[in-house]
């Protein structure tokens, strides 16, 4: 979970300080939830999947995808999902044309 937590967080371009205060804690405490010296209670991980826009599974590592888009995918399909999403524009452009062709 320490890995993406910094990793959303950079993505977002937020500090710590901003997600210490939207959090009601110190930029301190916040830090050690990145280290993985301290782990966020339930109250904290809501918030955190909040200002983040995911699921607290995404957070805690139990899917890959941020918003599970059903229950039970195959984790073949989980993981393309996820390649996709982090695949840069023009290769995300020419998947969705060969999807365009054999749907």
């Amino acid at each position: 979970m320490p890995d993406r937590l910094k990793e959303n967080r950079k993505a977002r371009s937020l500090s710590q300080d901003h997600m210490a205060e939207q959090l009601g804690i110190s930029r301190q405490a916040y830090s050690h939830y990145e280290t993985g010296r301290n782990e966020p209670d339930g109250t904290a991980l809501l918030k955190i999947a909040e200002i983040f826009d995911c699921s607290v599974d995404y957070l805690l590592g139990r899917i890959n995808t941020p918003w599970p888009i059903v229950n039970h995918i195959p984790e073949e399909l989980e993981d393309f999902i996820e390649e996709f999403i982090n695949a840069p524009n023009a290769k995300q452009l020419k998947i969705m044309k060969i999807w365009d062709v054999i749907k």
